[in-house]
């Protein structure tokens, strides 16, 4: 096509290395000669993601992601002290997340984002301040940092299936058709995964079906701690594709700013010495 001719300004390919560490390589190519389709097919079976833009064109805008309704939850004057004292891990953090919200929090290593999560999810309590949730909304849903190490059933289709029996009362065809859906949500397909062994997963899958057990139960509010980590390319499309999608409140965690990229987010806030701040 005529597209090919022109020369390529950025080609940008990330690999994953057999430690699943990624690795960036930018390079300012012309002729478009000088990567073959051939060379490109054979990167793409190496794992590499690759993003070309053709000279002259103009990457088109994302969308804008659907506006917010009301507030679902609301964090007021929340503190969190070390137990050694010192600078608060939380101090008097405010916060309020809305119906539909994709938010994503960063924040370095230990700067208390996971603590954040597990108090804004109610399983743990702040030294001071307090938490409002919207009446008959539901209790919010958290993907621990290791979501893999809570799985327990002998089956995938069962582990997604578990909360929807207990929490929900679902059974027969409307509990197949929800599991069937969470699955495919995270690239799971049922037709391949529903019967295999959770614990002969890989790290990545293992992952995504934690996650698929999330989605089920649709809550009102999903709280995703390092969502991304060790996930190979074709996870991290399937998770980006899913929490993008997501219809209702959303707060991802990350250490990494980068990471989130790919998702039409509202907002972006940074924690930093016990306090949040727009991005």
């Amino acid at each position: 096509p005529a597209e090919r001719e022109q020369a390529l300004r950025d080609l940008r390919v990330v690999l994953v290395d057999r430690h699943r560490r990624h690795r960036e390589l930018q390079a300012r190519i012309a002729p478009p000669e000088i990567i073959s389709d051939e060379t490109l097919d054979e990167l793409r079976r190496l794992g590499a993601i690759l993003v070309e833009r053709v000279a002259g064109e103009t990457p088109a805008a994302a969308p804008a992601p659907p506006p917010p309704g009301d507030a679902v939850l609301r964090a007021e004057g929340l503190r969190l002290d070390r137990p050694g004292g010192g600078t608060p891990v939380l101090a008097g953090l405010d916060l309020t997340l809305h119906a539909g919200e994709r938010v994503l929090l960063v924040g370095d290593n230990g700067s208390g984002k996971s603590v954040l999560l597990l108090l804004l999810a109610g399983l743990a309590d702040p030294d001071a301040g307090r938490l409002w949730r919207a009446p008959d909304s539901g209790e919010p849903a958290l993907a621990f940092q290791e979501p893999e190490r809570v799985c327990f059933a002998e089956r995938v289709d069962a582990e997604v299936a578990f909360g929807l029996e207990r929490r929900l009362g679902l059974r027969g065809a409307a509990l197949a058709a929800r599991v069937e859906t969470a699955l495919a949500a995270v690239g799971l397909p049922a037709a391949t995964f529903a019967s295999r062994d959770p614990f002969r997963l890989s790290t990545g899958e293992q992952r995504r079906l934690a996650l698929a057990s999330i989605l089920a139960l649709e809550p009102p509010l999903l709280l995703l701690d390092e969502p991304a980590a060790a996930l190979d390319p074709a996870g991290r499309a399937a998770l980006l594709a899913a929490v993008d999608a997501w219809p209702g409140a959303l707060l991802w965690a990350d250490c990494r700013p980068e990471a989130g990229e790919g998702v039409r987010w509202h907002r972006r806030l940074r924690l930093a010495d016990g306090h949040l701040s727009e991005e």
